[in-house]
């Protein structure tokens, strides 16, 4: 490891250059970059390049911020999309945070710089059923009669990372970085271990319906052999076949299988809070994108339903209906309403107000 500089919150000159050279080959990653991934690092690197040099190749956080709001522009003077901004503040990020490892730095500064948060970047994911989706899962990946074995074979790994995405609701990659190694089937509770976005790594438990399939994979380099995109490609091919509008097609990618996680969840009354764990994901960013406006429509249904599922006491039955109905009486006419149990048969009995006494009193003078 190389000597601390004196300065330990800037890189200067020469080892500068220096740094930036081992950052943009990616021969120092802890696991093997894809080679899109690698191309990304160096195209990254070619721009940082460029803006030191006509810095006078400093890099503190001063130039950082120059260089980040030099990004919110575009080439042709447009403004950059919010996702974009994002991406570049947590690209700095991570070259910050390699020249700490490397020893040539102290402090990563660039935590500093606010980036767009993520429930702002996110785009709106089009709402489609269950059956739809999966219907879309069969036949985007049915083998077609002039189909090689490859083909075939590329088809059953989308089917199954489908499958994947669907009952984990994992990021794209997230599953396109899950090794066979990281899978442990014959654990007492079965679970996988995957890198998150941002590189932390964490263990999930396998759902039930997918431990056969994960079993399969255990002794593979990579989990599955075949890439989000193509993927996402079998699906959308599938969508077209069900007739979904074009539009909304080039809309869908994992985060429809994502959505439908939660939904699913929450329509079984699971705490948002676990559901955003699950997912990795903020409670703010499950609440706006995967949720939305059905929040409180599924809210309706779980309180309608899942008594009658887990056959709690009548009692908690008589309390949830009472906090429904508070939610629901906010009228100064009216006294919060009693709950009258009689033989067989459940009652309410509402009392008026003054408020209402009086418009009372003056509808029945009016008759």
């Amino acid at each position: 490891m190389l000597a601390m500089l004196p300065e330990d919150k800037q890189i200067k000159g020469k080892s500068l250059k220096e740094v930036l050279l081992s950052y943009s080959t990616g021969d120092f990653n802890k696991t093997q970059l894809s080679n899109k991934s690698k191309k990304d690092r160096r195209l990254f690197c070619a721009g940082l390049e460029e803006f030191f040099k006509k810095e006078g190749w400093s890099f503190n956080e001063q130039t950082a911020r120059k260089w980040v709001m030099s990004k919110h522009t575009r080439q042709d003077g447009s403004q950059a999309s919010l996702g974009s901004q994002r991406r570049y503040v947590a690209q700095l990020r991570a070259f910050n945070n390699f020249c700490i490892q490397r020893g040539y730095l102290a402090v990563n500064f660039c935590q500093w710089i606010a980036k767009p948060s993520e429930a702002l970047t996110i785009k709106e994911i089009p709402d489609l059923s269950d059956e739809i989706v999966f219907k879309a899962m069969i036949l985007g990946t049915t083998q077609s009669k002039g189909d090689r074995s490859r083909s075939i074979f590329i088809k059953q790994e989308s089917y199954d990372s489908m499958m994947f995405y669907r009952f984990t609701s994992r990021r794209s990659g997230e599953m396109a970085s899950l090794r066979g190694k990281d899978i442990h089937t014959e654990a007492q509770d079965p679970y996988y271990e995957v890198t998150l976005k941002g590189g932390k790594r964490r263990k999930f438990p396998i759902p039930a319906n997918l431990i056969e399939m994960m079993a399969r994979r255990q002794k593979n380099k990579k989990a599955f052999y075949v890439t989000p995109i193509t993927t996402i490609k079998h699906f959308r091919d599938g969508l077209r076949a069900c007739g979904v509008d074009e539009e909304i097609v080039m809309q869908c990618n994992n985060h429809t299988f994502r959505k439908l996680f939660a939904k699913e969840k929450y329509r079984n009354g699971e705490d948002i809070s676990k559901i955003a764990d699950a997912m990795a994901d903020t409670i703010e960013t499950v609440k706006k994108y995967y949720l939305g406006e059905d929040l409180e429509a599924i809210k309706k249904t779980v309180n309608n339903s899942k008594y009658i599922k887990s056959g709690v006491p009548l009692s908690d039955l008589m309390n949830e209906i009472m906090e429904y109905l508070r939610v629901k009486t906010e009228d100064a006419r009216f006294e919060m309403p009693r709950i009258l149990m009689n033989k067989e048969k459940v009652l309410f009995e509402f009392d008026l107000t003054s408020e209402g006494k009086k418009e009372m009193a003056g509808k029945l003078r009016s008759l």
